[in-house]
């Protein structure tokens, strides 16, 4: 089956039918990608530094005035 055929069909699927194919073609090229290359997705989460809390000296109050 060709891209054109495809691109057709899908064309005639309602909105969530699209959505539905989408997640499955991402999920599909994920799957594909980990059995070709299985050492190259070791992707972790990003790290999320925490920042302390400022001081309410260096915290700048409203001017409401």
């Amino acid at each position: 089956m060709s891209y054109d055929v495809i691109r057709l069909a899908a064309d005639k699927l309602t909105y969530r039918e699209k959505l539905k194919l989408s997640q499955y073609l991402i999920q599909a090229a994920i799957k594909e990608e980990e059995d070709l290359n299985p050492t190259a997705r070791n992707i972790s989460a990003p790290k999320v530094e925490k920042s302390e809390p400022k001081s309410k000296a260096e915290t700048p109050s409203p001017d409401f005035s």
